[in-house]
């Protein structure tokens, strides 16, 4: 025991050993301070609505979770119960009928005004900092040779605000989306399939990953559909029978409906309207077989089609604030292959903040601290509203939008660069 130990710290120094080394784990530590910090000062109403249902779920008043990640949340804070008493109290309960949370609801006024407000979110977001280190460990064992990737995980403004700041469970799906595009990468394709459904049963919008992961897993259609079926399995149990071994009585899955999302940008109205996602989907999905026949879909044409998949949802779609964080994963195989892209994601949070500041006002920006002044940050209306205007701001925020949507564009026509240099064709 003591050799291993010994030899365990061996490595460590040697490690350590190079600058550059140091550096990385400098910047590692400084991303998670910042979680840290973060974690206990920032809140958004949704995390209190979690916090409320589960209060509720956990005392037997309703039979109701909205996903499998908030149950698994609920199942959680029954654990923690020792370590909240006051919370029933905090979040007025017994004297709200609604099953979410709003802004100005009482128990949210309520629990922001209680003692121990910032222990509570503490501990809620801690299960998330724990898979966000996993998800560190999966960077460093499959894409460290791009030490970009472990920079970007301790900086990730997407994981950050949607997690961290926001206070969703976004990192759950992430992690495992993240491990399906790894063992894409390692050719592991049953292994990738159920990594990617685990996602979905988690987050139903990932399933936009899912036509390229199967194309570029699948040698013919038999192994395609075989595929398919193994990667339901996981899907299937956890939606019907893991909430029963979770509750006593019957739980009742109410799964958010992101459907809609996916039908916001069309072109026509009513009878004759046609989603622009779905149409980039579809091209998308048939060029990606086109290539595969060809026996010319290499691993940087997945991610290419990936990306164009991912981007499209984001550029043709509308998405709530939280739900940037989705992005992480195939953002972790753009690194990996081209840095530059790095720098591009960054700067594309910036205009992507503003445009939420414009859209969604104080609540998705500021209000975001208000933990620690709910006055103060409540009377500042938005960070765009201290400017200004000479334009309405719905025309900033769609400026802002599309700059956001022109860095993808650019994102994307890099790494086609990357992924047809050898093959202009």
């Amino acid at each position: 025991m003591k050799s291993h130990i010994q030899a365990c710290y061996d490595k460590l120094l040697s490690i350590l050993s190079s600058k550059e080394n140091r550096l990385t784990l400098i910047i590692i530590l400084s991303g998670l301070l910042l979680r840290l910090v973060l974690m206990p000062i920032t809140l958004h109403h949704d995390l209190v609505s979690t916090l409320w249902r589960s209060t509720l779920l956990n005392y037997d008043i309703i039979e109701r979770s909205y996903g499998s990640a908030e149950l698994i949340i609920s199942k959680y804070l029954l654990f923690l119960k020792p370590f909240l008493p006051n919370l029933p109290k905090d979040l007025a309960f017994g004297s709200y009928n609604s099953l979410t949370i709003g802004p100005d609801s009482m128990p949210f006024l309520q629990f922001l005004g209680g003692r121990e407000m910032f222990r509570y979110i503490f501990l809620v977001k801690l299960p998330f900092l724990l898979v966000d280190f996993a998800l560190l460990w999966v960077i460093i064992k499959y894409f460290s040779k791009n030490k970009w990737t472990v920079i970007f995980w301790a900086v990730n403004p997407f994981i950050i605000y949607s997690t961290f700041m926001w206070g969703r469970f976004e990192i759950f799906p992430v992690f495992f989306a993240t491990l399906a595009l790894a063992m894409t990468m390692k050719q592991r394709p049953v292994l990738a399939v159920i990594f990617l459904y685990i996602a979905i049963m988690l987050r139903m919008p990932f399933i936009i990953y899912l036509p390229v992961i199967i194309i570029a897993n699948s040698k013919n259609w038999k192994q395609a559909i075989w595929l398919s079926l193994i990667g339901l399995v996981p899907y299937l149990l956890s939606s019907q029978f893991v909430p029963q071994l979770f509750q006593k009585t019957p739980v009742i899955m109410t799964p958010n409906n992101f459907t809609p999302y996916l039908f916001t940008a069309k072109i026509g109205d009513g009878f004759n309207a046609i989603s622009l996602f779905f149409i980039a989907e579809a091209l998308i999905v048939f060029f990606a077989i086109k290539e595969k026949i060809k026996n010319q879909l290499t691993f940087k044409k997945v991610v290419f089609y990936l990306s164009l998949t991912v981007f499209s949802f984001y550029t043709f779609s509308f998405f709530n604030p939280q739900y940037i964080g989705w992005i992480t994963p195939i953002i972790f195989l753009l690194i990996y292959i081209e840095k530059r892209i790095f720098f591009l994601a960054i700067a594309a949070f910036l205009p992507l903040f503003l445009f939420y500041d414009l859209y969604f006002k104080c609540n998705a920006t500021l209000c975001l601290l208000q933990p620690l002044s709910p006055t103060f940050f409540n009377s500042i209306f938005s960070i765009s509203s201290q400017w200004p205007y000479t334009l309405p701001s719905d025309i900033y925020a769609s400026f802002f939008r599309t700059i956001f949507v022109i860095l993808l564009i650019y994102i994307v026509l890099i790494i086609r660069n990357k992924a047809y240099e050898n093959n202009p064709e």
